[in-house]
């Protein structure tokens, strides 16, 4: 049984951060290492439904994962049973049950993970020996797990104060205001310059984010000192490689740029720097630029004429193209002939900046710069729009002296080769997917943690280590947990190297064993470690089998294949 308000044997509930379609992102304490973290939940039943907007979304982070610092980083990946649609194994096993079972046993063995070890009568172990145990209790866990489930996915990542719609927010009742004279338009400046940034890093990626707007824009801010805030680009879930050109529906309606309304776009990185135009008149005015009408009827249907009223929003601001622009960029078809029949109208962008100014007593020369900062994005054509990398260059941050490719480290992008669907895929196929993701994410945690056999490590660490060490395979090997109980070691030592039946016999007599030592801590923890030992035998193919076994020191390990 899971203990109250503690998800996956580790994180604490805190608190509801936010709550949209497709889940909910909560505030958790991570027992392990005392930090807050977020951890955005999607449920079972949307996992099924937007499997593949899902597999994007993660795999897009894996890419990301510690790749730069203005792009959110996934700290953690795995996924919970929605145990209440779980049917009970029965007491006649068949293979799919004692999958079930198996998976039980896998799940008991991480929920009571941190239970066992504060209860035990020994040192707690080490941050690192915890997390890793964890790391490789987990995987047995994924292994386990199958695609019949029906799965939670969860998502940690770093906690981050609040986003750039808050920001505004405040910026517009005047509460930042009393900070300093100096610091509104120094944050500001700090905060366009790393979400172009970011953004130039992901486009050199081939990723384009595709839903770029306030709330999707996640900061930190320091009162004390402006350059030390931190913006970070996160919620990848529209996002796609720089040649896909499923561009129909994109973009929240405030930030959408014309090629999109009008259908015409080839969904490409410009579609993003559109959406960086409103948002820096945004960040600078703390208004919305393009208040769009919905393009869709009462039955959630596109609608052209609806469509045309949000074109209509951004000719009154932007002004209409000339005749020539049109025919230059836009393709022949109903939006270049609307283009051109279209009245023609100045463009009021400016002055509606000036008007709106929040940032302050800045001098005329900043807010000029900050001007052609947000007209260069809001190009009509894209064709006519700067890069992100241009962006970062743009004179309006080296006055701050913040100089791209001078003083501004810089981070080797990675190419993003999107993931592939089978064709006509099905359900259980797009599920598989999701848990291949989720292993992988596992295996990145294990490299970073040096996770390595129990032959490997050191006199000094082995007795703490052990315990952590009984699970499936590591870079070719399996431990056996330290037993300092000599019924159990006796009772199971024998069956370091099993044929699957022995396997499945073993994993009953621990089940079994666990039922009679409930109130016993220290064997329980043992019995637990046993389980996750024998399930990660059960998962290695037959040529990874462990070959010989040594015992030093009353801890019985497995050799290095």
């Amino acid at each position: 049984m899971q203990p109250e308000n503690i998800l996956a044997g580790r994180y604490q509930l805190v608190k509801q951060i936010g709550k949209g379609g497709f889940g909910v992102v909560e505030q958790y304490r991570d027992l392990f290492t005392d930090a807050l973290v977020a951890i955005k939940t999607i449920p079972s039943r949307f996992v099924d439904q937007e499997t593949k907007r899902l597999v994007r979304e993660v795999d897009i982070m894996l890419h990301l994962y510690g790749a730069h610092p203005h792009l959110m980083s996934m700290l953690d990946l795995f996924v919970t049973r929605n145990t209440a649609a779980e049917r009970q194994p029965s007491i006649e096993f068949d293979d799919e049950e004692r999958q079930l079972s198996e998976v039980d046993a896998a799940e008991i063995a991480l929920n009571q993970l941190l239970i066992s070890h504060t209860q035990s009568t020994t040192p707690m172990p080490s941050r690192d020996v915890l997390l890793r145990e964890y790391a490789l209790a987990m995987q047995t866990y994924a292994n386990a797990v199958h695609n019949r489930s029906d799965l939670n996915l969860h998502i940690v990542m770093p906690l981050m104060k609040g986003d750039l719609f808050y920001f505004c927010k405040h910026m517009r009742s005047g509460q930042l205001m009393a900070v300093s004279p100096s610091f509104l338009p120094q944050v500001c400046v700090v905060f366009a310059f790393q979400v172009c940034f970011g953004l130039d890093y992901l486009h050199k990626c081939n990723v384009v984010h595709r839903d770029l707007k306030p709330d999707n824009i996640l900061v930190w801010l320091d009162l004390e000192n402006a350059y030390k805030s931190t913006a970070v680009i996160a919620d990848f879930g529209l996002a796609r490689d720089a040649h896909a050109t499923e561009t129909f529906y994109i973009c929240t309606r405030h930030y959408r740029p014309p090629e999109v309304i009008t259908n015409t776009s080839k969904g490409d990185t410009s579609i993003d720097v559109w959406s960086l135009g409103c948002i820096f008149f945004e960040l600078v005015t703390a208004r919305t630029l393009f208040n769009l009408p919905t393009a869709l009827n009462n039955k959630g249907q596109w609608e052209g004429i609806k469509a045309s009223q949000q074109l209509e929003v951004i000719l009154n601001t932007l002004g209409t193209p000339s005749k020539a622009d049109v025919e230059r960029y836009m393709p022949q078809g109903n939006a270049q002939s609307y283009l051109i029949k279209s009245r023609a109208r100045p463009s009021v962008l400016t002055d509606s900046i000036r008007a709106h100014w929040r940032l302050g007593e800045t001098s005329t020369e900043e807010q000029e710069k900050w001007i052609d900062l947000i007209s260069s994005c809001l190009k009509f054509f894209p064709q006519q729009r700067p890069t992100a990398d241009q962006l970062c260059a743009h004179q309006l941050f080296r006055d701050y002296n913040v100089l791209y490719g001078e003083n501004v480290k810089q981070y080797e992008p990675r190419e993003y080769a999107p993931v592939t669907f089978p064709p006509n895929s099905q359900k259980s196929d797009l599920k598989d997917i999701v848990l291949s993701l989720v292993r992988r994410s596992i295996s990145r945690s294990l490299d970073a943690l040096g996770a390595r056999p129990a032959s490997s490590v050191g006199a000094a660490e082995a007795p703490q280590d052990a315990a952590t060490l009984a699970t499936t395979t590591v870079r070719g090997g399996l431990s056996f947990p330290a037993l300092d109980d000599p019924i159990l070691f006796s009772k199971f030592s024998n069956m370091l190297v099993a044929t699957d039946g022995q396997v499945d016999d073993a994993l009953d007599e621990v089940l079994n064993a666990m039922e009679l030592y409930t109130h016993d801590a220290n064997v329980s923890r043992q019995l637990r470690s046993l389980l996750t030992y024998f399930a990660g035998l059960k998962q290695l193919p037959a040529d990874e089998q462990v070959d010989e076994v040594t015992a030093a020191g009353g801890v019985t390990v497995a050799e290095d294949l």
